[in-house]
C-alpha cells in the first residue's frame, strides 16, 4: 500500500493505492492554524497509516510559489516527514511538475488536465471532476493531485 498526500493548509488530498487499485481517496480539511494545524495533520496521517498499513508515504512537494504563499505549508510537510520517520515508513517526495510530466506529458499541464488523466485511469472519479460549482471542483483537485502522486510512486516501486 502507498499512502499518497498532497499537503495544503486548508485541504490535504489523500489517496491509498495497492498496486493499481485505488482503495481510498478524499480530502482532509482543516480550519486550524499554527501548532494545532500541525497536530491535526499528524493525527490524520497516523490514523491513515494505522488503518491502511502502507509500506510508504508518497508526498507532493509544494512548489516554491505555494510555500511562499503559506508559511504553514513548510511546517505541514515537516510534520508529515516526522510522522513517517516515527512510523518507520519510507517517505518519497515528488515534484508536482515531474508528476504532471509523467502522467500528462508536460510539467506545465494544468490541474484540470491532471484530473482528466486521473479520470482516464479511474473512471469512477469522474463525478469529482464534473462538479456543478467551481468551489467543489477546486476542492477535489487536491484529491486528484494525491492520486497522481500515488500512481507515479507505484510505478517507481
Amino acid at each position: 500500500h502507498i499512502l499518497a498526500l498532497r499537503p495544503g493548509k486548508r485541504k490535504m488530498g489523500v489517496a491509498v493505492l495497492e498496486g493499481r487499485d485505488l482503495l481510498y481517496w478524499g480530502v482532509a480539511g482543516s480550519r486550524h492554524s499554527g501548532e494545532e494545524l500541525f497536530d491535526t495533520v499528524e493525527r490524520r496521517v497516523e490514523r491513515l497509516a494505522r488503518t491502511y498499513q502502507p509500506e510508504m508515504i508518497a508526498l507532493e512537494k509544494p512548489s516554491p510559489l505555494r510555500l511562499a504563499a503559506s508559511w504553514s505549508l513548510s511546517g505541514i510537510t515537516n510534520r508529515i516527514s516526522e510522522t513517517a520517520d516515527r512510523s518507520n515508513l519510507p517517505l518519497r517526495v515528488y515534484d508536482q511538475g515531474a508528476v504532471r510530466d509523467e502522467l500528462c506529458g508536460s510539467a506545465w499541464a494544468s490541474r484540470g488536465e491532471l484530473a482528466d488523466r486521473i479520470v482516464e485511469l479511474y473512471p469512477h472519479l469522474e463525478r469529482y471532476r464534473d462538479c456543478a460549482s467551481e468551489w467543489e471542483k477546486s476542492y477535489w483537485l487536491a484529491m486528484f493531485a494525491a492520486v497522481a502522486v500515488g500512481v507515479v510512486c507505484g510505478r517507481d516501486v
